[in-house]
This record gives structure tokens, C-alpha cells and sequence, in this order.
């Protein structure tokens, strides 16, 4: 019974030490990655070559982290366990027509990608742009492509003709959170499409605030 206050202190001494150190190596084995330090190339069009480098290079568990600002078209996150963590913004240049950022794989499904903080993502027009370039170009913010599980929060995204797509092809985009900050100036904020063998259902969606100013 004397020894029995001794041996407690011990024990939680080993324990602290223990969790201590499986700290450390979670963090040594789960890496953060910035694009920054993935410089751009003479031959980079824009940021996405170098996004997508720096994208790449992560294992599973690791974090992607975009803190600038980037011009970037066709930019592609498409690894499960992985996080996105966003403070940065990506501008579509005016010039480019398509999806500025996609998440997911229409050939495969993705599963526990999260994507935390603020993504911002912006087309480069004036609001005297905005209904021609609708017209004329076929443009999406962000796709959320054949999703299962994810954690997605939408910073912003604007001035494209569909703002955040969800799309199901050949599988289901299924049982993902996502959280929106901002969604504006889109002709269509939210869209959905899916084809006779996908399915997009039991997504839930948190927040949002859709409007034109």
C-alpha cells in the first residue's frame, strides 16, 4: 500500500511520455506541405503546375496548405485521407474556360478528404463581364466530383456560371459535410449532374450564404 501513490506517478508519468512521443511521430510521418516551396517553373502557364506539384507529392495523411494568392485553371485534388487547408485564393483568369478547382475523380471515388479553413476561389471578371462571359464560356468555381465521406468548407466562390458543381459519375457522391461561407455572383451558385449510373444523395450542407450584390 506504501508503494501504491509511487507506482500511480509512474504510471502517469509513462503515459504522458508516451503520448508525448506518438505526437511527435504522427507529425513526423504526417507531413504539411506548402506551395511555396514548390517554385514555378519558365515552362508553368500559372500556379497550377506548381499546385499540382506540390499536390503530388503528398502521402496519405498529409496536408496540402495554400496560403497565397494564385492564379490557377484546371488545379485537381483528387487523393483520400489527404487535408486541404486554405487561408490563399485561386483566380481563373478571365482568358480560361472551365473548372478552376476540382475535387475528386471522375474516374474513381474519393473518400475522408477534407478541405479546412477559407477556400476562396474567384473568377477575374467585373460585374459588366459577368453576363457576356456566361454566355459565351462555360465555367465552374469548384467541382465536387464522386465524393464519399469528405469534409469540404467553401470560403467563397464567385463570378462563375455555376459556382459549386456535385457531380456523380458512374458512382455516388455520397454522405459528405459541406460547410459554406459565401457563394455569389454566380448564374448558378449550386448545381448538381449526375449520369443514368451515379448518384448524388444524403450530402449535408451547413450554413451558406447565396446572393447577388
Amino acid at each position: 500500500q506504501n508503494l501504491q501513490p509511487e507506482w500511480t506517478g509512474f504510471a502517469n508519468d509513462v503515459t504522458t511520455q508516451l503520448a508525448q512521443t506518438e505526437e511527435k511521430v504522427t507529425a513526423a510521418r504526417h507531413k504539411r506541405v506548402y506551395v511555396e516551396d514548390f517554385l514555378k517553373l519558365p515552362d508553368d502557364t500559372d500556379d497550377r503546375e506548381r499546385i499540382m506539384r506540390a499536390f503530388n507529392s503528398l502521402n496519405a495523411h498529409d496536408t496540402l496548405v495554400l496560403s497565397e494568392k494564385y492564379a490557377a485553371d484546371g488545379s485537381v485534388c483528387d487523393k483520400g485521407t489527404n487535408t486541404i487547408e486554405s487561408t490563399g485564393k485561386i483566380t481563373q483568369p478571365k482568358e480560361e474556360d472551365g473548372t478552376a478547382l476540382q475535387i475528386g475523380n471522375p474516374n474513381k471515388s474519393t473518400s475522408n478528404l477534407k478541405v479546412i479553413g477559407r477556400l476562396y476561389v474567384v473568377r477575374d471578371l467585373s460585374h459588366s463581364e459577368m453576363v457576356n462571359d456566361w454566355t459565351v464560356n462555360d465555367t465552374t468555381g469548384v467541382d465536387l466530383i464522386n465524393l464519399y465521406r469528405c469534409e469540404i468548407t467553401i470560403g467563397a466562390i464567385n463570378n462563375f456560371k455555376t459556382g459549386l458543381m456535385n457531380t456523380a459519375l458512374d458512382t455516388g457522391n455520397v454522405y459528405n459535410s459541406i460547410h459554406i461561407m459565401d457563394i455569389r455572383n454566380n448564374k448558378t451558385n449550386i448545381g448538381s449532374r449526375q449520369n443514368e449510373n451515379g448518384w448524388w444523395n444524403s450530402n449535408n450542407f451547413y450554413g451558406g450564404s447565396l446572393r447577388w450584390d
